[in-house]
């Protein structure tokens, strides 16, 4: 389990890119010792990986190079399903590949740029024979030539999206399955456990500025429309984008608090502007009609501006206006209604994105006709400079002081009161010297029996 378990520990100090796949490597016969080390975070380029990693295996005294090609594979998935967190594991998900790479010699590669890529370059140029082994992963078809070292390349079933696991230990067993078989053959081999691209794509770096905490990550793109079930999400590469678990509107009938779940954006119109416009960008976001109120035509405009004379050229809501048709309250006439909000709260540095898991009602500006709010569920938003579609760094909406810091100060704060008052009263302790003077005569008492 170690050498698993140090994938995961590379994993927690390396940052890959859209590009990088782990490689496991082992041996039975063949001692790996020539291959160069990997340091930690570096990741092996597509040409190293042929020319000192493939083309020394590809050589020599074993019969066959064996590379088990998956789709997807990432340091993640031995995080999730190797069970690395427990030191009698047996290896979770990837059981068999853990008892190779144990008892063989092995290697492991944390980040290789497109693997893939290098192997198809080493196809075309192999000298040996090439041989390609797809379902039923029968070894008996395969027609080793004993002179040469043959390149066998194993194409594993494709990674099921909704059981990424039940993949993930069917493709184990269909490895130790060819293995055993080549092993019932007495063929000397070396084994790659690689992929073509990985399970896991991670956001492009960013420039830091300012407090962050981690990224929320970028929500994938509805199966159909811009609403998909209750989650809302909205992206428009000149705009900015939005992300919201749902939006509830509350309101209040005949004193009693109700509900209303706007679970679908319909249609959305954006009128882009940029970062050194004051007017900056304006949404509008159309909602389905929701099943239990009699209203209509639902429209949330948003207008986004930058405020004026800020060191981090802050964005923020300036306005927002819902409007639609019917009645929601006792005092709405039953037309065309619109209800301005309060929304200056939501904001973020310029290149940043606003993001509060547990967001703050959004209250209506004049409550004098009707007492509205909005309230988001897990909401994120950025306005302008999204890039590639992503969210800049999120600008968290938990303050610098919560109330567990604030307990934490007072409390740190008492007991220092209390060291500094036990100090002090050890410093003020003086030497009884009343009757005892150095300079005078020296005090004689006698004393007979």
């Amino acid at each position: 389990m170690e050498k698993v378990a140090a994938l995961l520990v590379i994993s927690l100090i390396s940052i890959s890119s859209g590009t990088d796949v782990p490689a496991l490597i082992w041996s039975p016969n063949r001692p790996l010792s020539d291959l160069p080390d990997v340091f930690a975070g570096h990741a092996v380029s597509t040409a190293d990986f042929q020319n000192k990693y493939l083309r020394p295996l590809s050589s020599g005294d074993v019969t066959a190079l064996v590379v088990f090609l998956q789709d997807k594979l990432s340091l993640d998935d031995f995080t999730h399903y190797a069970d690395v967190y427990n030191p009698d594991s047996n290896g979770g998900a990837f059981e068999n590949v853990k008892e190779f790479m144990d008892e063989h010699f092995s290697v492991q590669l944390p980040q290789v740029k497109s693997p893939s890529k290098a192997l198809e370059t080493l196809q075309k140029t192999y000298s040996g024979k090439v041989q390609e082994l797809e379902a039923p992963y029968d070894v008996n078809s395969l027609s080793l030539v004993p002179e040469k070292t043959n390149l066998i390349v194993v194409h594993l079933p494709k990674t099921q999206t909704d059981a990424p696991a039940k993949s993930i230990v069917h493709s184990d067993k269909l490895i130790a399955k060819v293995l055993s078989g080549l092993a019932r053959h007495e063929v000397k081999y070396t084994a790659i456990y690689t992929a073509h691209s990985p399970s896991q794509e991670t956001a492009d770096p960013l420039t830091y500025k300012g407090r962050h905490l981690l990224q929320e990550p970028t929500p994938p793109p509805e199966p159909s429309g811009p609403g998909y079930n209750e989650s809302l999400w909205v992206n428009d590469t000149q705009c900015g984008a939005l992300y919201a678990l749902g939006l509830q509107i509350v309101y209040y009938e005949n004193g009693a608090k109700k509900m209303a779940n706007l679970a679908k954006i319909t249609d959305r119109n954006f009128q882009c502007g940029n970062a050194s416009d004051p007017t900056g960008n304006e949404w509008t976001l159309m909602f389905d009609k929701p099943a239990n109120v009699s209203i209509s035509n639902i429209t949330l405009r948003l207008n986004f501006t930058i405020k004026p004379m800020t060191q981090n050229m802050d964005w923020y809501i300036a306005n927002a206006v819902l409007s639609y048709t019917g009645k929601l309250s006792q005092n709405d006439s039953g037309d065309s209604t619109e209800l301005e909000f309060n929304a200056m709260d939501i904001w973020a540095p310029r290149g940043m994105s606003y993001h509060c898991a547990v967001p703050d009602p959004i209250r209506q500006l004049n409550t004098s006709m009707s007492n509205v709010t909005l309230l988001f569920r897990k909401l994120q938003v950025q306005p302008f400079d999204v890039k590639n579609g992503r969210f800049g760094l999120p600008w968290d909406c938990v303050g610098f002081f919560t109330a567990p810091i604030w307990m934490a100060l007072f409390s740190i704060i008492i007991l220092l009161i209390i060291l500094a008052y036990g100090l002090w009263m050890i410093l003020s302790i003086n030497v009884m010297d009343r009757f005892d003077d150095s300079k005078g005569k020296t005090i004689t008492i006698n004393a007979q029996e």
